[in-house]
C-alpha cells in the first residue's frame, strides 16, 4: 500500500496545470478596454472628482518605457477655492468579464500611489495596523452586479497614507470565513469574516471583510524604491489566491510568458480556500477589473493620525486635499494588465458598459468633513487570496511524460 500510495505521488508530478495568455492591456491601447467613470467619490466618501476619458486626459498617459500612467492632479492648487472643491483623479473599470473560477490576473507595476490622505479602500474599512502603515490606491475585481456586496470583490492590492504593506481582502454577501492561522499562505491573517451584512436600513455592517497582510515592506512602503513588482491572482472554484513577488525575485519568464502554471509559484501570499465555512465559487459572480485612486474618505480620513501623525488642520480634506505637493507620487505606473486562462476565461458578450452620471459634478459636493452617514455604495473592494488547490477545468493541461506512462503502469500493476 505504502509502494501505491508512493508512486501515486510520483505520478501527479507529472500533471501540469497551466492558464494560457487570452488578454493583454498594455501601451498605447491599454485603455480602448477601460471604462472611464465619470462622478465624485460617492462610493466612500473620498475628496476627488473622477474624470471622463476628456476631463481625464492630463491625467493618464504612456510614458517613454510603454508604461501607462493613472494619477491624481497633482498641479492645480485649490487651497483658495471658493467652494469645496475636490481633487481630479481616475477610476477606470475593465469592459472584460472574466470566468470566476478560472481565470489567472497579473499586474506588473512599476509605481504605486503613495502620501498621505491617498488612498484606495472598501466601504466602510477599519482595521487595526499591526505597524505603522505609507498610502496608495488599488487594484481589484468586482462583479458587474451595482448591488454591492452581491457578486463578491477581491482586492489586490489596497493600501493608504503610510502603511507598511499592502492588504489583500475579500468581501462576500454570503456567509463565508478563512482560517487563521493559514498555513497554505505566506501572509498574516488580519480578519477572518468575509461576509458584509445588510441592515434593514441598508447600511453595511463588516465593512472591512476577511483582510491578510502582505509581510513584505516592498508590497507598498518600498514599493518603488524596489522598482516595484508583480501581483498575480487566481480565481478558482477551490479557492482565490493571490501572490506578490518584488522585482528581484519574479521568476524567471513570468511577465512575458504565454501560460502560467500556478503550481510553480509556491506558497501564495493570500490564500481564501472555499471550505465548510466558505463557497468560493458560490460567492463570487464572473468579475471584471478596477483600478482607482481617491483621497481621505472612509479609510484613509479615518485613520489619517495614526497612519501619518495628528492633524493640525480641522480635517484631512483641509490639511491634504487643497494642496497639490501632497500628490507629487500619487500616481500607478503600470506595464501591463494580463489575463489568463481558456476557452471559458473571457465570457461572450461579457462587457461592462459606460456609466452615465446621475448628478454634475459641478454642483454637488460630497462633504469635505468625510462624516457622511454611512449609506450603502454601489459597489465595494476587497482583496482576497486562495488555496494553494488548482481548478479543474476544461483549459487545464495534464502533461505527460513517458516516465508519467511509465509510471502510471506501475501503479495501476501495484493496484492490482
Amino acid at each position: 500500500m505504502a509502494r501505491s500510495v508512493l508512486l501515486f505521488g510520483l505520478l501527479l508530478a507529472h500533471f501540469a496545470d497551466a492558464y494560457d495568455l487570452v488578454k493583454t492591456y498594455s501601451g498605447n491601447t491599454f485603455f480602448d478596454d477601460w471604462n472611464f467613470i465619470y462622478d465624485w467619490d460617492h462610493w466612500t466618501g473620498g475628496d476627488v472628482q473622477y474624470q471622463n476619458t476628456t476631463g481625464g486626459a492630463n491625467l493618464t498617459s504612456v510614458n517613454e518605457a510603454g508604461n501607462v500612467i493613472l494619477r491624481v492632479d497633482s498641479w492645480t492648487d485649490i487651497r483658495l477655492a471658493q467652494y469645496e472643491e475636490k481633487r481630479n483623479s481616475v477610476r477606470i473599470e475593465g469592459k472584460q468579464i472574466f470566468n470566476n473560477t478560472n481565470a489567472v490576473v497579473m499586474f506588473d507595476v512599476a509605481h504605486v500611489p503613495t502620501g498621505c490622505s491617498v488612498c484606495r479602500y472598501t466601504f466602510p474599512r477599519r482595521i487595526l495596523y499591526l505597524t505603522r502603515p505609507k498610502s496608495g490606491g488599488s487594484l481589484w475585481s468586482k462583479s458587474g452586479i451595482q448591488q454591492w456586496p452581491k457578486g463578491g470583490e477581491v482586492d489586490i492590492f489596497e493600501a493608504v497614507n503610510r502603511m507598511s504593506a499592502n492588504q489583500m481582502a475579500l468581501h462576500t454577501a454570503q456567509t463565508c470565513t478563512i482560517p487563521n492561522p493559514n498555513p497554505n499562505a505566506s501572509g498574516q491573517t488580519l480578519l477572518t469574516d468575509c461576509t458584509v451584512t445588510t441592515n434593514p436600513d441598508g447600511t453595511h455592517g463588516n465593512g472591512s471583510g476577511c483582510v491578510v497582510s502582505d509581510p513584505q515592506p516592498e508590497s507598498y512602503s518600498s514599493f518603488a524604491s524596489s522598482s516595484g513588482g508583480v501581483w498575480v491572482a487566481e480565481y478558482a472554484p477551490t479557492a482565490v489566491n493571490i501572490w506578490f513577488f518584488t522585482r528581484p525575485s519574479v521568476p524567471s519568464g513570468l511577465t512575458t510568458a504565454a501560460t502560467i502554471d500556478t503550481a510553480t509559484l509556491g506558497k501564495p501570499t493570500a490564500n481564501f480556500p472555499t471550505s465548510d465555512t466558505c463557497d468560493i465559487a458560490g460567492s463570487l459572480d464572473p468579475q471584471h477589473l478596477v483600478i482607482d485612486i481617491t483621497l481621505c474618505g472612509n479609510w484613509a480620513g479615518e485613520v489619517i493620525a495614526d497612519t501619518c501623525g495628528a492633524l493640525t488642520a480641522t480635517n484631512c480634506y483641509q490639511q491634504y486635499v487643497k494642496d497639490p505637493a501632497n500628490y507629487v507620487d500619487a500616481y500607478f505606473e503600470i506595464a501591463s494588465v494580463k489575463i489568463f486562462g481558456g476557452e471559458t476565461t473571457l465570457l461572450e458578450n461579457g462587457t461592462i458598459p459606460i456609466t452615465t452620471p446621475t448628478r454634475s459634478s459641478a454642483t454637488i459636493r460630497p462633504s469635505s468633513t468625510n462624516t457622511r452617514s454611512l449609506i450603502a455604495p454601489t459597489i465595494g473592494d476587497s482583496t482576497s487570496t486562495s488555496t494553494t488547490t488548482r481548478p479543474n477545468d476544461a483549459h487545464k493541461q495534464m502533461v505527460w511524460s513517458a516516465g508519467g506512462l511509465a509510471l502510471a503502469s506501475a501503479l495501476t500493476a501495484a493496484l492490482l
